[in-house]
């Protein structure tokens, strides 16, 4: 998370994944999920924020500090025998 906004912007994760943002800016930012099944509260400068993705879905957030920021993660279903993308995933801002 920064000043500039999420980076990337949208992700694309298998189900069951974990997410980690990271509040790389000095001011403080948060990460909240649209209906609010997530808010990370205030982070401060490195502090990082993880959320597990539990459903398949598309699931939209921003930062209540500065609403015109935005993201997405997509959340695909686990695939027995394959997936679609890594365990874990890192997502700075």
């Amino acid at each position: 998370i920064s000043s500039f906004g999420f980076n990337p912007t949208e992700l694309t994760i298998n189900q069951g994944d974990t997410v980690t943002w990271t509040n790389t800016d000095r001011a403080a930012r948060n990460v909240t999920e649209d209906t609010r099944l997530w808010d990370s509260r205030s982070m401060t400068q490195f502090q990082p924020f993880s959320y597990t993705f539990s459903n398949s879905g598309r699931y939209n957030y921003y930062d209540d500090t500065r609403p015109a920021i935005r993201g997405s993660i997509v959340v695909v279903p686990t695939v027995s025998g394959g997936t679609v993308a890594s365990r874990s995933r890192e997502s700075t801002r």
